[in-house]
């Protein structure tokens, strides 16, 4: 019924739109010609053997009010997002699986903007420090990837900013919304001497659609780029500061039902939530020595101090001052023997000083636990490109990490829970593309990841005050796909992949009764992962396009025993079973128009597969137009989350204790803006 209804608005907006336009109209998604930056070779995306796309977010900037990246990554089959509204636990993403279990941000895919790493060594992201304003392209990469990025990298999303100025300006954005939700910003590009400096900043607050779930979010960024004709510079900068970000907690299916917009009683008395600020400094320089030779050099500082206030007492109060140096290097040659070659070395270095209080309803007391923790990662790595024949072009990566975590125990009233963990690991993949025309093939690839416990979740023991939970695993995952890729002159294209994932020591997490609301973790043996996946974007009528997405997933438990209790062939929690995504897509040199629906499966709640979800469509509509004249244009915009009211949850707190495991979604809510640009 839901989906007819959309389908009929379409058609309307369709009849409606169709003027007699025929302009050339900016697709979604960057033509193939593009080279995906994120494999670290001068690849395009029809010759190579990855399930891979890239994205030009454009069209979701000029229409779209939400301060979270998920609007930007619809449409992606196998990748999934939820908790885009409550900021203090951050975005959650998945892909193929990977990620689902992460209690809070992003875990298991390995994030990089502007090529440098935005996911900590031990696995961890925080995207709150990017200004989606500045994104120009978006590219995924989708399975196992260690062989390309090491540790926590069950997939790739590498996000690129802006860096060429071609003429002057400034822009205004003002934006608000339902729930007490606005957004301001300003942007100001300017070309000085041989430069492009683009500075960008922004201000967001909300109320929230449940009670405590308000957020108040600064942040300024920027970059300055040379270009020359063999060298590419970029200094890239932000700071970001979040004094308030509550959080409303999950509750059971009787109040999610009753009361979708209350916050969990405990969230309230403890004042749950968190505060950050988060300083990135960094530098990329990409040099050709000569037209067959590449060099690419990375180096950064990322500086976090976070405060966190968990619902209960004993620990509740976390204090964190996190430091995060690294630097990425690698040289590419090219047409040598009919391949290409990519020779690299990572460092990068995460330490963490933790401390726990007690949290007093809100009030910080005692400290209970105290603890300096430190992840140094050092890696080499190889990847080769050889074209066999003119058709056939196979793909080698090889890489070797090895990982040191200490801990050092400073709150020794218990005894000194130090010490070290040493986690070594060697990846690789192999991958062949044949090309049955020229914008035709057909790819195989083979894979292993692996992804080590966070510092969180090893310093996160149910056994000890201090030091680090010795009994947890790194995963292992060994991935198996095959796809076939077909681009059409129009801009319009065609994907499909069928994969298979073994894993080992999957790590799930739990709640314990004697700490509700703080998550603990555990190994759960082997999972297999089998799924289909599709892709498609159809240019028709001039400046539609209707872009649909379909993903199959059966992921389930090959081997786990939880104390006495079976587990094997129960589905992994947190994952819906199949996705269906439609949208529809209008742009011209005026108007932009996205009408998308997605329809969500079930999703399991907790390893015993006792409780799972509903299934439901979302609907989402925007709508933005431009208003040109010398020097100056003008774009309002206007937009319509879940047009036909569904109830469904934002978030999942996967084997919550007491059954909490809803965190409930805003009904149908509105936002208008206005951009300005001079």
């Amino acid at each position: 019924m839901i989906f007819r209804r959309a389908i009929n608005t379409m058609s309307c907006l369709l009849l409606f739109f169709i003027y007699g336009q025929s302009q050339t109209t900016q697709s979604i998604y960057e033509g193939d010609s593009i080279v995906i930056t994120a494999l670290k070779t001068s690849s395009k995306g029809i010759k190579t053997p990855k399930s891979i796309l890239s994205k030009n977010p454009d069209i979701y900037k000029a229409n779209t009010l939400q301060n979270s990246v998920q609007n930007y990554l619809n449409n992606i089959a196998g990748l999934q997002s939820l908790n885009a509204s409550n900021f203090a636990q951050d975005l959650g993403i998945s892909i193929r699986g990977f990620g689902a279990r992460s209690a809070f941000g992003i875990r298991g895919i390995k994030i990089l903007v502007d090529g440098i790493p935005e996911t900590t060594p031990d696995g961890q992201a925080q995207i709150d420090n990017l200004d989606l304003n500045l994104l120009e392209r978006i590219e995924v990469i989708k399975g196992p990837a260690s062989g390309l990025y090491g540790n926590a990298s069950g997939g790739v999303i590498q996000m690129n900013t802006i860096s060429k100025v071609s003429k002057n300006y400034i822009e205004l954005r003002s934006s608000i919304g339902s729930f007490g939700t606005t957004k301001n910003q300003i942007q100001v590009g300017r070309k000085i001497g041989g430069f492009d400096m683009i500075l960008n900043g922004s201000y967001f607050q909300s109320s929230g659609y449940r009670t405590h779930a308000s957020v108040k979010h600064a942040l300024i960024s920027g970059n300055l780029s040379r270009l020359t004709n063999n060298t590419q510079s970029k200094i890239i900068f932000s700071y970001s500061n979040s004094p308030e970000a509550q959080d409303p907690g999950g509750v059971d299916s009787t109040l999610f039902t009753d009361a979708p917009q209350l916050a969990r009683d405990r969230n309230i008395l403890f004042n749950a939530g968190e505060s950050i600020s988060h300083l990135k400094l960094g530098h990329t320089l990409d040099h050709y020595l000569s037209d067959s030779l590449k060099i690419q050099s990375t180096v950064f500082g990322q500086w976090r101090n976070f405060e966190g206030r968990l619902p209960f007492s004993n620990g509740g109060w976390i204090d964190l001052n996190r430091i995060y140096l690294g630097t990425s290097n690698y040289i590419n040659f090219t047409d040598i023997w009919n391949s290409s070659l990519t020779l690299g070395m990572d460092l990068l270095y995460q330490k963490d000083n933790r401390v726990r209080s007690i949290n007093d309803e809100g009030l910080k007391s005692a400290i209970v636990f105290d603890q300096d923790e430190s992840f140094f990662n050092s890696a080499v790595y190889l990847i080769t490109e050889k074209s066999i024949s003119k058709d056939l072009t196979t793909r080698l990566e090889f890489r070797y990490d090895n990982n040191t975590l200490q801990a050092s125990d400073n709150f020794l009233d218990n005894g000194d829970d130090s010490g070290e963990i040493n986690y070594s690991s060697f990846n690789y993949s192999f991958g062949l593309n044949y090309n049955l025309s020229k914008q035709n093939a057909l790819f195989g690839h083979y894979s292993t990841s692996f992804e080590t416990p966070t510092l969180s979740e090893l310093s996160s023991n149910p056994e000890n005050s201090g030091g680090f939970n010795q009994g947890l695993q790194p995963i292992l995952a060994k991935n198996f796909e095959l796809g076939y890729k077909r681009n059409f002159p129009n801009q319009s294209f065609l994907y499909f992949t069928i994969f298979n994932i073994v894993t080992t020591n999957e790590l799930i997490p739990f709640e314990d009764e004697n700490s509700p609301g703080r998550s603990f973790f555990r190994n759960a043996g082997r999972t297999k992962r089998q799924g289909i996946e599709l892709e498609s974007s159809i240019r028709f009528i001039n400046n539609w396009n209707i872009n649909v997405s379909y993903n199959y997933s059966n992921f389930e438990f090959d081997e786990y025993n939880l104390g006495n209790i079976n587990l094997t062939r129960n589905t992994l929690p947190g994952i819906f079973k199949q996705q269906l995504q439609l949208g529809f897509i209008y742009t011209s040199p005026k108007w932009n128009i996205l009408l998308q629906n997605q329809w969500n499966d079930q999703l399991f709640l907790n390893d015993s597969n006792t409780n799972a979800t509903d299934p439901f469509w979302l609907t989402n509509f925007s709508m933005s137009y431009l208003i040109a004249r010398p020097n100056l244009s003008i774009r309002p915009f206007f937009g319509i989350n879940n047009l036909f009211d569904a109830t469904y949850f934002d978030n999942i707190r996967i084997n919550a204790f007491g059954s909490r495991y809803f965190e409930a979604a805003a009904p149908r809510n509105f936002y208008l803006g206005i951009s300005i640009k001079f």
